[in-house]
C-alpha cells in the first residue's frame, strides 16, 4: 500500500494554515479601506501578529527540516545495517592472531608455562584444550588484573584476547556494539535476548559443528576469529598436528593461515 510521507502532510497542513491567515489578513486589510456601516474604519491587523505568524513558520520549517533530516539518517542508517548484514565488515582483530596461545604446552618454554600456571590458572589440559580453562570465558575487561600482566607477559593482546580465545562470549550485547561484531552474531542468528538472558532459546548454530555450517556462517565466523578447529574446539594436538602436515613447520607461530574458511 502507498503512503504518504509525514512530511508531506506537515507541509500541506502549513501551507494551508499559511494561506488561511493570509486571507484573513487581505480581508481586513480591504474591509479597513471600505469602512463599516457607522463608517467606522476597522482597526488593522497589528503588523506584529503577521511577524509572529512568519516566525512561526520559520520556526515550524526549521523543525520539518530537522526532522525531514533525521528521518533520511535514521534511513540510511537501516540501510547501513541491511548492507551490513549482507556484506558484514571485516573485523580487524582477525588479523593478528595469538600465535603463543596456539601453541603445544609441551612446546612453550619453562617460562611461559610457569606465567600461563602462576598467572592465568593453565595447566597441559586446559592449555591444549581451547575453552577448557574458565578464564576463556571472561572478556579482557572481566580479567584480573594478575590476569592482564600475564597475558602482557605472554605477548596477548586486548583485541586478541577478546576475538580470538573468547570469541567476545564475555562481553554483554551492547559492549558487541560498540566493537561493530553484534552484526555478525545477529546473522548467526543471536539477539540481544538471546545473548543476555539463559531464558531464551540459543540459535540453533550454538549447537550446529563447523561441517553443518553453512559457507556464509563460516565465513561470519571467520570475522569472530573461528575457524573449524576453535569453533569444535578440538584438542590443538589435534589440528596443530594436521596443520603442520601440510605447512611442514614446527609450530603455528608466525602464521595466519588458520583464519580463512576451511
Amino acid at each position: 500500500m502507498n503512503a504518504s510521507h509525514p512530511i508531506t502532510h506537515r507541509w500541506c497542513s502549513l501551507l494551508v494554515a499559511i494561506a488561511t491567515i493570509l486571507s484573513f489578513t487581505l480581508a481586513e486589510d480591504s474591509s479597513s479601506l471600505v469602512g463599516n456601516s457607522n463608517d467606522q474604519p476597522y482597526p488593522k491587523r497589528p503588523s506584529s501578529i503577521i511577524r509572529i505568524d512568519l516566525d512561526d513558520f520559520l520556526s515550524i520549517n526549521s523543525t520539518i527540516s530537522s526532522s525531514a533530516d533525521t528521518i533520511t539518517t535514521e534511513d540510511e542508517n537501516e540501510d547501513t545495517v541491511v548492507e551490513e548484514l549482507h556484506a558484514p565488515k571485516k573485523n580487524p582483530a582477525v588479523k593478528s592472531m595469538p600465535e603463543i596461545r596456539f601453541t603445544l604446552w609441551s612446546e612453550l618454554s619453562s617460562h611461559e608455562k610457569e606465567i600461563a600456571t602462576i598467572l592465568l590458572g593453565y595447566d597441559e589440559n586446559t592449555w591444549d584444550n581451547p575453552m577448557a580453562n574458565s578464564i576463556e570465558m571472561l572478556s579482557y575487561t572481566g580479567l584480573s588484573i594478575k590476569m592482564k600482566s600475564g597475558l602482557s607477559a605472554l605477548r596477548i593482546s586486548q583485541p586478541e584476547w577478546d576475538c580470538h580465545v573468547n570469541h567476545y562470549y564475555g562481553y554483554k550485547w551492547d559492549e558487541l556494539v560498540e566493537v561493530g561484531v553484534h552484526v555478525h552474531l545477529a546473522m548467526l542468528g543471536w539477539t540481544k535476548e538471546s545473548w543476555e538472558y539463559g531464558n531464551v532459546t540459543a540459535p540453533d548454530v550454538e549447537v550446529m559443528t563447523w561441517d553443518e555450517l553453512s559457507e556464509r556462517q563460516k565465513v561470519i565466523a571467520n570475522e569472530l576469529c573461528y575457524f573449524r578447529e576453535t569453533w569444535d574446539e578440538l584438542p590443538l594436538s589435534t589440528w596443530l598436528a594436521a596443520w603442520r602436515k601440510v605447512n611442514g613447520r614446527r609450530s603455528s607461530r608466525a602464521s595466519s593461515s588458520l583464519k580463512v574458511v576451511k
